[in-house]
């Protein structure tokens, strides 16, 4: 029969593990960074769809000329206007239009200013 040969092989040494453990953090570090690319990528698509809907909202009030507190439901967006007394001369009102998506986080706002 043959004989079966046992190869030792020597230990790790010190700098091996630490190489190995560098590269499984920047393995780590790169997952991060890309996990948090995309969450924030998609916030900025909402942002930039709540900022249509304030823009749309604000163009039916100035048309409509309804300056009162009123609050919408759009899709996945609460849409509230809020309408603030001023201190100008002219008869102008100021109205706080702000998106709220459906877990109470502000998404975005906008002030605008109307003449009445």
């Amino acid at each position: 029969m043959a004989k079966v040969k046992f190869i030792r092989l020597g230990s790790a040494t010190l700098v091996e593990t630490i190489i190995a453990l560098v590269i499984i953090l920047v393995i780590f570090a790169i997952t991060a960074v890309v996990l948090i690319q995309t969450n924030s990528t998609s916030f900025s698509i909402k942002k930039l769809k709540a900022a249509q809907l304030i823009d749309q909202f604000a163009d039916e009030t100035g048309k409509d000329k309804s300056f009162f507190s009123d609050e919408k439901v759009v899709g996945l967006f609460k849409l509230q206007k809020k309408v603030e007394e001023n201190s100008f001369k002219e008869k102008v009102v100021v109205v706080k239009f702000s998106v709220i998506d459906n877990n109470g986080k502000l998404i975005n706002y906008q002030n605008r200013i109307f003449r009445e």
